[in-house]
């Protein structure tokens, strides 16, 4: 005799030799065949029905199973019970305790927290667990100096930092000194660096931004200041080979006469005047009474 499982309830259940198996809800239906031979005519098919109900409940899921919310704020929660075969059993909200780590609070199904990063919901029913996983945004906040000074024919850096999360996308607005740029990093932080070519000392008003996708996006007001190339000018004042102790050096652009500065002569004659910017000037010399 031949036993098998009917079409209809290929999805209830199974049968390998004589032993069933039962994997769904609803009617197994087994089908047993006598063949014919060269003595009998084939038995008609007899058919053995058996209902068959669900499991007691073996695990929860919760929905959102993933889910994205700012610091602070709050994730509503549904759970669902299912026996150990997928059978949905309902329900079970009602009944199920909800945790958070590792950090935060649940309040009912409604689960806060402020820590941003990875978190895991956990709920509870009957002994029987699900869990989700809830990530905790905040917004960016540029945490570096707002301003960077640096000098022509020298190279300079300066990096952007920020806080917040997820990683947040750095861009400066405004104009840049030729030989300097600004890159964003790809990790929360940004790199002001280059070396300033000759004519851009001059000031650079800039506004830095960082964004994240969790409002508002951090704006920084910026400011980069480009110095002049400078030199010290520096000699011996003397007058029919004698030094000039206290003998006095003015000091004028050669170009716009325009006065910049004296320098006064030391007991050996020696003078000098720092932090000029480079070009050419006019020296005049008062010996020391």
């Amino acid at each position: 005799m031949a036993l098998t499982i009917d079409a209809s309830a290929s999805a209830v259940c199974s049968i390998s030799g004589s032993t069933v198996s039962f994997s769904g809800v609803g009617t197994c239906v087994i089908d047993a065949n006598q063949a014919g031979n060269t003595n009998y005519l084939a038995a008609p098919e007899v058919q053995q029905s058996f209902a068959v109900g669900k499991a007691s409940l073996d695990h929860l899921v919760l929905s959102s199973a993933t889910a994205s919310i700012a610091g602070g704020a709050s994730q509503t929660y549904a759970a669902e019970g299912f026996d150990v075969h997928g059978n949905d059993l309902g329900a079970v909200t009602a009944t199920t305790t909800f945790s958070i780590s590792p950090d935060g609070f649940c309040t009912g199904a409604s689960c806060t927290a402020t820590v941003p990063g990875a978190h895991t919901v956990n709920g509870t029913s009957a002994g029987k667990t699900g869990s989700a996983a809830l990530h905790v945004s905040v917004a960016p906040l540029i945490t570096s100096a707002n301003h960077a000074t640096f000098t022509v024919g020298s190279s300079g850096t300066f990096t952007v930092t920020t806080i917040g999360s997820p990683t947040a996308a750095l861009s400066a607005a405004g104009t840049l000194p030729s030989g300097v740029t600004f890159i964003d990093n790809g990790d929360g932080t940004a790199t002001l660096a280059g070396t300033p070519t000759a004519g851009t000392a001059a000031t650079y008003p800039l506004t830095l931004t960082a964004a994240n996708g969790v409002t508002p996006d951090a704006s920084q007001g910026f400011t980069l200041t480009v110095l002049p190339l400078t030199f010290t000018l520096s000699g011996t004042f003397s007058a029919g080979g004698v030094a000039q102790a206290g003998g006095l050096v003015s000091v004028f652009n050669a170009a716009t006469t325009v006065f910049i500065g004296t320098a006064t002569a030391d007991g050996s004659g020696t003078y000098s005047l720092a932090n000029l910017p480079t070009g050419s000037y006019k020296l005049y010399l008062t010996p020391s009474s």
